[in-house]
């Protein structure tokens, strides 16, 4: 049972090393360029609330 949860725990580990190097990138003003595809007869209304 401990070899089960040493595995779980690096998995885990990984994750928020993973999660606190995205907050540093956020909080460093870093950004990256996001692409979205829709379809022109529902992209409009739906897409300016959701970045709003």
């Amino acid at each position: 049972m401990g070899r089960l949860l040493t595995r779980h725990a690096a998995i885990i580990s990984q994750h928020v090393a993973e999660a606190e190097t995205a907050l540093a990138v956020l909080r460093a003003g870093r950004t990256g360029r996001l692409t979205i595809h829709y379809f022109a007869s529902v992209g409009p209304p739906l897409l300016a609330p959701a970045l709003a």
